[in-house]
């Protein structure tokens, strides 16, 4: 069969399976083998290359690795001749690498090369009055100052995602260009604007230590942005203003990090209309505050009327015995609060002094659809009993439909657990109660055990994906 023959959406759908960059269970080792096999397919006619070629920059992934190394300054000298393929791009990937690295060799990238890329006088002008020395930091090859310049040629970016070897805010190249951008969202038909842009990651280069949170704010006060997520943050040079700076983030991840109990409240109190938050102590590994989920409670107090998913987890793997820490606190304000996932003590932990535990009826929200919790000890069982019982004399927790429950209390990771023929006869009756109330209750035992603070990147956080519900 001719080629002539198939239609541009046929043929569009086999340049998308060839793209195994988006399949990368297929090779998950290998990111580079779909965009390697696309780039062959756009050589093979001016049409499949038409077709193929919105495909092959849609991801656009610079690594750390050396191959990858080279793809910024092979990228910026293809723009200055198709400046066009800048709006193909919607997902953008980079680490950061060293400025004396011989990959990032820019010698001869001039003011009008600029130009020729599609950065129109403006942009130039505004960051070369917040950094006079931009240009020259560019054309050195300078990390921070070529993404600065690329974020601004890339008008259909929709995520972007960074890594980042420094643990403080340094240069200030992409602050520079975010507050550009910032800026022109505020004008219609703008240009440089990233008024596309919905999700921003950033990840710390390394398994110790982190990064300050000061690297996501200014991404956070784009107003296009609604999801942000930090990994390995901690809030060092975090400083509470007066008047504090309001991010209209609705979902908000801060995982494997480190914030101190001062700081979580001003941090969060910057985040008024959340509606997703997630945040997940990475204990020493990352910095040396103490976890007290009870500050974690009182700031996000003001979420009452717009959070609708709270995970509160501990990846130091263990349920806290320090006489400071005490459970969260009451969520029955919380009005749209649906689901919850933590881990038993953030919610239940016993009053130190005569060892009282609250109860699951008197601090969760009517609101609520789906619970888990892992790290449980035994009496969670009578707990989610007496909450069943309350759904079905019609008091409360009418929209409760799903309950997942770890009762392993040293693992917070449970990624190999038991099948049902284990469960006591407790628990499956809790289940068979559940099940008749149309509630749906998994309920596992970790069969593994913590096995040092290197291998945590074995486990599975505990979600929902692991329950199938």
């Amino acid at each position: 069969m001719s080629l002539d023959a198939l239609s541009d959406e046929l043929l569009l759908n086999i340049a998308e399976f060839v793209n195994i960059n988006d399949h990368r269970y297929l090779y998950k080792y290998d990111y580079d083998q779909g965009w390697r096999f696309l780039a062959k397919l756009a050589l093979c006619s001016r049409r499949l290359n038409r077709i193929a070629t919105s495909i092959l920059y849609r991801t656009f992934k610079q690594t750390g690795e050396k191959e990858g190394e080279k793809r910024l300054p092979t990228f910026l000298h293809l723009l200055k001749e198709k400046p066009e393929l800048g709006a193909c791009v919607k997902s953008f990937v980079a680490s950061e690498i060293s400025e004396d690295d011989e990959n990032m060799n820019m010698k001869g990238f001039s003011r009008q090369d600029v130009g020729r890329c599609g950065l129109g006088p403006d942009a130039v002008g505004f960051m070369e009055s917040k950094k006079p020395n931009w240009l020259d930091e560019l054309e050195a090859g300078n990390w921070r100052a070529i993404i600065a310049f690329l974020l601004l040629l890339l008008p259909a970016l929709e995520e972007v995602d960074l890594t980042r070897s420094s643990c403080y805010p340094e240069s200030g190249y992409i602050d520079a260009a975010v507050a550009y951008a910032a800026r022109q969202q505020l004008k219609t038909g703008s240009q440089h604007s990233l008024r596309h842009l919905r999700t921003v990651w950033m990840d710390y280069w390394d398994a110790e230590w982190g990064m300050s949170i000061n690297f996501l704010l200014p991404f956070c006060a784009l107003p296009s942005v609604t999801a942000a997520r930090i990994n390995r943050a901690f809030d060092y040079d975090f400083h509470v203003s007066p008047r504090p700076r309001q991010y209209h983030i609705s979902d908000l991840h801060i995982s494997h990090s480190n914030v101190g109990p001062e700081a979580i409240g001003p941090i969060l109190h910057c985040f008024p209309s959340l509606k997703i938050l997630h945040y997940g102590n990475g204990g020493s590994n990352v910095g040396y505050e103490d976890f007290l989920p009870q500050y974690l409670g009182r700031a996000i107090s003001h979420l009452h009327e717009t959070l609708e998913e709270l995970t509160v987890l501990s990846y130091e793997n263990r349920t806290y015995d320090d006489e400071e820490a005490g459970p969260i606190g009451l969520l029955t304000d919380f009005k749209k609060l649906k689901r919850i996932t933590t881990y038993y003590d953030c919610l239940l932990k016993p009053d130190p002094g005569d060892g009282a535990i609250e109860r699951l009826t008197d601090i969760l929200p009517s609101s609520l659809e789906a619970l888990a919790l892992s790290q449980c000890n035994p009496d969670i069982l009578e707990q989610v009993h007496d909450l069943l019982g309350q759904y079905a004399l019609g008091r409360n927790f009418l929209s409760l439909k799903e309950i997942a429950l770890a009762l392993n209390q040293n693992v917070d990771f449970p990624w190999i657990y038991k099948g049902q023929e284990h469960l006591s006869t407790e628990e499956k009756e809790l289940m068979a109660e559940g099940n008749a109330l149309g509630i749906t209750i998994k309920i596992i035992h970790p069969l593994v055990s913590w096995m040092g603070g290197s291998d945590f990147g074995h486990y599975k956080e505990f979600d929902w994906t692991q329950f199938d519900l």
